[in-house]
């Protein structure tokens, strides 16, 4: 039984997203249009079983801010929803896409841009692992740590609430050593 309100892509708008991130990051079927509509949402016995079954009309990976926007553009002139989604190492259902439309991949948007007086900017799919790696040579560290900091983005583990402060690419407060 389809999901009730579900939005699917037209095909006009299916064939303009591999001109912006190429075909190779346009996923449209499978398990792997599966694994990009999905969090840890299983932990929860009652999200399981009302969004268990949910799974985008398409998924796109971008590798930077130009592609984000494009693709974001195209999705908000047809009017379809979006999902953005990182690692996907949350497990309240936020990367889920309730009623299809497009999940928006960012965890390959990753750049570490600068690491300064306690600052750091980064790409929204940077991992905090390589921040970490990246801060503690020049006496910082992360203040707190999710316990899947291996593979979390530094945007989802913002945006989900832990800690630090966002600027314009996602920076978080790092403290010294």
């Amino acid at each position: 039984m389809p999901t009730p309100g579900f939005v699917s892509l037209s095909p006009s708008l299916l064939a303009e997203l591999p001109t912006i991130v190429g075909s190779d990051n346009v996923v449209t079927e499978g398990k792997g249009l599966e694994t990009l509509s999905k969090d840890f949402y299983w932990y929860s016995p009652v999200l399981t079983d009302r969004i268990g079954e949910r799974v985008a009309s398409a998924a796109v990976k971008v590798q930077s801010l130009e592609q984000l926007k494009q693709a974001a553009a195209l999705a908000h002139a047809d009017n379809i929803p979006i999902t953005p989604r990182g690692a996907a190492t949350g497990n309240y259902g936020q990367a889920v896409p309730l009623f299809g439309g497009l999940v928006i991949d960012l965890s390959g948007f990753d750049r570490i841009i600068d690491i300064s007086e306690g600052v750091v900017t980064a790409e929204p799919g940077a991992r905090l692992v390589h921040v970490e790696n990246q801060a503690r040579p020049l006496g910082y560290e992360l203040r707190c740590y999710p316990s899947t900091w291996v593979k979390s983005t530094i945007a989802g583990f913002l945006a989900g609430g832990s800690g630090g402060s966002v600027r314009s690419h996602g920076a978080a407060c790092a403290s010294p050593v």
